[in-house]
């Protein structure tokens, strides 16, 4: 790619210069000029003892550059495209999804809904027995077809059905009979008035609280529940969008850099994921990690904690500032502690301890718009503390020997939602 601008053969435009040509360029920090171009006349009058590049030097510079903007241009311009597409593909990706969704919970709906058909059915069923009133049907169907009876294998026929009916009413006013005669004896020894039950009246009556408003009541309860339950597992499962769905495993490593003047106390193991205290028992020391945290991240690690004896114990963040005083618990540290929650060396919580075995994750996110420290302990929330300070590193400090803090996992993540 060439250089499309020219920096030779620019004219010195000062009065008494002869239309010089520029032959330098000021790069000297006390230099007063407004222009810094710089010509034989302006170097001998105005620039004698500044620090000056050539004209030649300079245009390198700038050309070079110009160059390397030109080639992030294309590239982002590159990437931004196949930001694009890799978005449209997972927005389709999501809306396969939603339809894989739609399907699974209309299948359980209508599942759902056939076996009310079949209650209902059944239920249908039980009300329309056909020979419950088998006899009366045939008693209606007999005069549809019959004025009147006019033989006498007609009479005989409505004899049979007459028979049967009178049956039917003899039982039913049997056993109504001693319905009456069991409620008769009740409301006698209670000296009360009998009240006598019209068949005809309740035979098909529901009542207010009758199994289909249970029923009803039920489906009612049934539905807000897993509505409930659904939302709610939705809410807090399904697509919940974080910075660690866009993390990548990274290599977490203790280093065996020392802080005291008895050299570095700890042994590495685990590829440098455990860090254990084995020399110098009492005297507090800091353990710290490989790696400075970067801007503009968000790191998810999780720890286990190997407190086996008595002694300080702290994990947390902070400065080489910090490591030099051989522990987390000064202006430019944040860390959980055996003994509580520090931030900027002052106590938070002493109620909240490590203990022996207890797993420890901690998100520290760097973003510009706001630093933080997270700390879950045992699957449990206990704090979330801003900070301000910068190349900080993940860090440990244990006093006494035998205790150790291991590594268990560590993500990292650009991206900002």
């Amino acid at each position: 790619m060439e250089f499309p601008f020219q920096l030779n053969n620019i004219i010195c435009q000062k009065k008494n210069h002869n239309d010089s040509e520029m032959v330098g360029f000021c790069i000297d920090e006390n230099c007063q000029e407004k222009n810094k171009f710089v010509c034989l006349d302006c170097l001998f009058e105005i620039h004698q003892k500044h620090k000056l590049v050539k004209i030649k030097d300079l245009k390198d510079i700038i050309e070079n550059r110009y160059k390397n903007y030109k080639k992030k241009t294309v590239e982002e311009k590159e990437l931004m495209e196949i930001y694009k597409k890799n978005e449209e593909f997972q927005l389709n990706k999501l809306k396969k999804f939603k339809n894989e969704i739609n399907k699974v919970l209309e299948v359980k709906i209508i599942n759902f809904m056939n076996d009310l058909k079949k209650i209902y059915t059944n239920l249908s069923k039980n009300i329309t027995n056909e020979n419950k009133y088998l006899n009366i049907k045939e008693f209606e169907n007999f005069f549809k077809s019959n004025a009147a009876p006019t033989t006498s294998s007609e009479l005989t026929k409505l004899s049979e059905i007459c028979t049967n009916l009178y049956k039917e009413g003899y039982i039913k006013e049997e056993i109504l009979e001693k319905k009456n005669d069991k409620n008769e004896k009740k409301e006698t020894d209670k000296g009360e008035s009998i009240i006598p039950l019209n068949i005809d009246e309740n035979e098909n009556k529901i009542e207010l609280n009758s199994p289909l408003e249970n029923f009803n009541k039920k489906l009612d309860e049934l539905i807000k529940e897993q509505l409930e339950l659904m939302t709610k597992y939705i809410e807090e499962n399904i697509l919940v969008i974080s910075n660690n769905c866009f993390s990548i495993p990274y290599k977490f490593e203790w280093c065996s850099k020392s802080y005291t003047g008895d050299g570095f106390l700890y042994e590495l193991t685990n590829n440098n994921r455990i860090g254990t205290k084995i020399l110098e028992d009492r005297i507090m020391t800091i353990l710290r990690a490989k790696e400075e945290i970067k801007n503009n991240s968000i790191y998810n690690i999780k720890f286990k904690i190997g407190l086996k004896t008595e002694g300080d114990f702290d994990i947390g963040i902070g400065t080489e500032k910090e490591a030099n005083t051989c522990w987390l618990r000064n202006s430019e540290s944040l860390c959980i502690s055996n003994s509580g929650i520090r931030s900027l060396g002052i106590i938070m919580d002493n109620v909240t301890k490590l203990k022996d075995n207890d797993i420890l994750d901690i998100e520290i996110n760097t973003n510009e718009k706001g630093k933080y420290f997270k700390a879950i302990l045992n699957n449990k929330l206990i704090c979330m503390l801003d900070f301000e300070f910068d190349k900080a590193f993940i860090m440990a400090a244990m006093r006494n020997t035998g205790n150790y803090i291991e590594v268990l996992e560590s993500k990292v993540s650009d991206f900002f939602i």
